[in-house]
């Protein structure tokens, strides 16, 4: 798993953050940006970065967006809300 933030900081919980750092299976990137968001022809999403190392393209099959702070879950099912 990669997570990609536009900041050069973090804005999550302190323990969300712990447990991220601790894993091996995550990556940060800091102050990165998705510039070109497309599919690729192998059915996953290809993401064109740039970040202060340079441009990186990073191929995914499935991206997850977070914007601001406030959750908007009304989409999910009850049950789904309580985990």
């Amino acid at each position: 798993m990669i997570v990609l933030n536009r900041a050069e900081h973090t804005r999550c919980l302190p323990l969300l953050w712990d447990r991220a750092a601790a894993s091996d299976r995550i990556q940060y990137r800091p102050k990165t940006s998705v510039s070109i968001f497309t599919g690729s022809p192998y059915n996953s999403v290809r993401l064109e970065c740039e970040s202060s190392s340079g441009k990186e393209i990073i191929e995914a099959d499935y991206v997850i967006g977070a914007l601001g702070r406030e959750p908007s879950l009304d989409f999910l099912s009850a049950s789904l809300r309580k985990v």
